[in-house]
């Protein structure tokens, strides 16, 4: 999958960005891994670039669903992005 530069969620324009993670940054993931996050006020999304092109995949699409709806468990959010990107990846449906 070709990380985009810029994606429209939910009529919002969302900034991506790879980063490269420091111990500064505060977001760990509920399995202790630094991962990416979603700054909806600012309408941007991390990536953490320390990660496997296929774990950057999946963390995209968990910041992606963050972004559509925040109310969700942090739990559920990681396995529903573990299980789509499984999906599109099996099917073939990444480039």
């Amino acid at each position: 999958m070709k990380i985009p530069k810029k994606l429209k969620i939910g009529g919002h324009i969302f900034k991506i960005e790879s980063v490269k993670y420091t111990k500064k940054q505060d977001f760990i993931d509920y399995e202790g891994c630094p991962c990416g996050d979603c700054d909806i006020p600012n309408s941007s999304i991390r990536i953490y670039s320390n990660q496997t092109q296929s774990q950057i995949e999946e963390s995209l699409i968990h910041e992606i669903l963050h972004a559509i709806n925040n109310t969700l468990d942090h739990s559920l959010l990681h396995n529903l992005a573990h299980s789509l990107h499984q999906v599109l990846r099996d099917n073939k449906l990444l480039k």
